[in-house]
């Protein structure tokens, strides 16, 4: 063979591999309301509404954080579709020229923090500095 047809080999080789699919895996994590701060595996995402990459299957740990609501703390579980399986993976990632979109999307609604009662706060707050001024032996 001479050098013109070993360029042409690999030029084919190089675009064949270009035409190979792959995954692309998705989170958007959405709030009622919206604009709260999301945590996922101690790594800040953004504001709610987010979308962000995920690499791998599996469990997740979410925060999820408002001023004017409570933090809400839970765990949520990914797991791979089909054409994630080992040895279908294999078909799928590499001999398909397809690009599969794996999107995952997970609603909150936060519940509203509720109001503290000012006089039973200063109430519970003079009674602690009584018993602390004045222990019982």
């Amino acid at each position: 063979m001479t050098t013109a047809k070993y360029l042409r080999v690999i030029s084919i080789a190089l675009s064949l591999l270009a035409l190979v699919g792959c995954v692309e895996r998705t989170i958007t994590v959405r709030t009622d309301p919206p604009g709260a701060l999301v945590t996922v595996n101690d790594v800040e995402k953004g504001r709610s509404p987010v979308t962000f990459d995920f690499i791998w299957y599996g469990e997740y740990r979410i925060l999820v954080e408002h001023p004017e609501y409570e933090t809400l703390e839970t765990t949520k579980r990914i797991y791979a579709p089909l054409y994630q399986w080992p040895v279908i993976d294999l078909v799928c990632e590499v001999l398909l020229p397809l690009k599969f979109h794996d999107q995952r999307d997970w609603p909150y609604t936060l519940v509203r923090r509720q109001g503290v009662d000012t006089e039973q706060l200063i109430d519970r707050a003079e009674d602690l500095r009584q018993r602390t001024e004045n222990p019982t032996d």
